[in-house]
C-alpha cells in the first residue's frame, strides 16, 4: 500500500507476530519529538505561507489543529480550522496563498481568556473568488473594495468573503473526497467509507462479514493489493502471511492429496458407462491430484513464534483465515512450520523447574541431547 495510505491514522491490531501496523508516523516516535516536529511545521507554515500550495496548507493545518471542525461541512464557521478569504486586488498572484495568519478573523492576538487554537486561521487565497484578477465579477468591484479596504471599511469584502469560505471549502471538500487517503486522515465517518471501499475489493465488505474473521479488519484493508486481484499466485500467499506475521515465508508447490472418486466414476467389473472403458476407467476408489494442494514454509521462527502458531495458539486462527482467504477453495493449504534449531525445546519427563517447558508431543517436541544439526521442519499443519 502506498505511504499516504499507511500514514491513514488507521489502527494497528491487537498485539501478536506480526509487522502489519498502518499507524500515523506520529505513533512510532515519543510525544515529545511529535509536538516538536508538529511546533516545527507550524512556523514554517506560519512564516513561509506562500511556499506552501493551497490544498497541501489546509491539510496541514487540519492535522496540526484536530480539534477543530473540518471545512466544507456543517460545523459553525468559528469552531472550522480556517476561515477562507479572497485578497482584493488585480496584481498577478505569485502563489496560490496571499497570506496566513492565526489568531481572531483580524489578524490580531485573540483576548487574554482564549488562545490562537481557540479561533480558527484565517487564509487569504489568490483563486476562485468573485473579485481579483480571475474573479467572476466585473473589475471595479475589485477596485472598489481595494479602495473602500484601504480606508478601514471592510463590509463589501466581508460580505463577499461569506461566499468565498463557503466555496473554498466545498472545493477543498471535493479534492479530499476524491483521495481516500486523505480523507482518512480525519477519521471518523470518511476513514469508515475508505475501510469499507477497501474491503468491499477483497470481497468482506457487506456487514454480514464484518469484524468474523479472526483477522481484523483493518488488516484486510491493508492488505487488499493482494486480496483483491483474481489470479492468485503462489507469492502472494507468501507474502501475505510473511508480511503478517513479519516471519520468512515461502511456497512449495504441486504437494498434491488423494481426492475421493465419486462411485459413479469407479470402474466396476461388468457395469457399463464412461468408468468401465479401456482408457478411461480408473481402479480403486481414490486418484492422485497434483495440483491439489500447496505447502506455506514459515520459519525458521522463535520458539514464541513456533506456539503461536500451533493448534490452539492465538495467531492459529489468523493463519487459517489468511490462508482460507487467499486460496478461496481453489486449491488445499498445509503450514510447514520450521523451529530455529537453537530454539529447539528439551525433551524431559515430567515439567522441568527452570526453563521453557516441552512443545506438545508430535508437533514441537525432539528426541535430542545435543543441539540439532539442522532447523526441524517436521510440523506440518492442514490449514484449509
Amino acid at each position: 500500500m502506498s505511504v499516504e495510505a499507511r500514514e491513514s491514522g488507521l489502527e494497528t491490531r491487537d498485539a501478536g507476530l506480526g509487522s502489519y501496523q498502518p499507524t500515523s508516523p506520529e505513533s512510532r516516535v515519543s510525544s515529545s519529538d511529535s509536538r516538536s516536529a508538529a511546533a516545527a511545521l507550524e512556523r514554517v507554515l506560519r512564516d513561509e505561507p506562500t511556499s506552501f500550495a493551497f490544498f497541501q496548507a489546509v491539510r496541514l493545518l487540519g492535522r496540526l489543529r484536530p480539534g477543530r471542525a473540518p471545512v466544507g461541512e456543517w460545523a459553525d464557521p468559528a469552531d472550522e480550522v480556517v476561515r477562507f478569504v479572497v485578497h482584493p486586488s488585480l496584481a498577478f498572484p505569485p502563489s496560490e496563498i496571499h497570506a496566513l495568519t492565526f489568531g481572531d478573523e483580524d489578524g490580531a492576538k485573540p483576548p487574554a481568556d482564549r488562545t490562537e487554537r481557540h479561533v480558527p486561521a484565517r487564509m487569504t487565497v489568490n483563486f476562485l473568488g468573485l473579485t481579483g484578477p480571475q474573479g467572476v465579477l466585473p473589475h471595479v468591484y475589485t477596485e472598489y473594495a481595494a479602495a473602500r479596504a484601504r480606508t478601514k471599511d471592510t463590509a463589501l469584502r466581508d460580505f463577499l468573503d461569506l461566499f468565498h469560505h463557503r466555496v473554498l471549502s466545498l472545493f477543498y471538500r471535493a479534492w479530499e473526497r476524491s483521495r481516500f487517503t486523505i480523507a482518512a486522515e480525519s477519521g471518523g465517518a470518511r476513514e469508515d467509507r475508505l475501510l469499507a471501499h477497501l474491503l468491499d475489493l477483497v470481497g468482506v465488505g457487506t456487514p454480514g462479514h464484518r469484524e468474523r474473521l479472526p483477522v481484523r479488519d483493518e488488516a484486510l484493508a491493508y492488505y487488499a493489493g493482494i486480496l483483491a486481484v483474481r489470479s492468485r499466485p503462489a507469492d502472494g500467499l507468501a507474502r501475505l502471511v510473511g508480511d503478517y506475521f513479519d516471519v520468512p515465508a515461502s511456497v512449495d508447490q504441486f504437494v498434491g492429496e488423494w481426492r475421493r472418486v465419486d462411485a459413479t466414476g469407479q470402474c466396476t467389473v461388468g457395469a457399463d458407462g464412461e468408468a468401465g472403458r479401456l482408457g478411461l476407467g480408473v481402479l480403486g476408489d481414490e486418484a492422485w491430484d497434483p495440483q491439489a494442494r500447496v505447502r506455506l514454509r514459515l520459519g525458521p521462527l522463535t520458539r514464541a513464534q513456533f506456539d503461536a502458531l500451533l493448534p490452539g495458539g492465538e495467531e492459529h486462527g489468523a493463519l487459517c483465515a489468511l490462508a482460507r482467504l487467499y486460496a478461496d477453495e481453489q486449491v488445499g493449504v498445509d503450514a510447514q512450520l520450521v523451529l530455529s534449531r537453537d530454539a529447539v525445546p528439551p525433551s524431559v519427563l515430567g515439567v522441568p523447574a527452570t526453563g521453557p517447558a516441552p512443545g506438545p508431543l508430535g508437533r514441537g517436541s525432539w528426541l535430542a541431547t545435543r543441539t540439532l544439526p539442522r532447523d526441524p521442519d517436521d510440523t506440518v499443519l492442514r490449514l484449509c
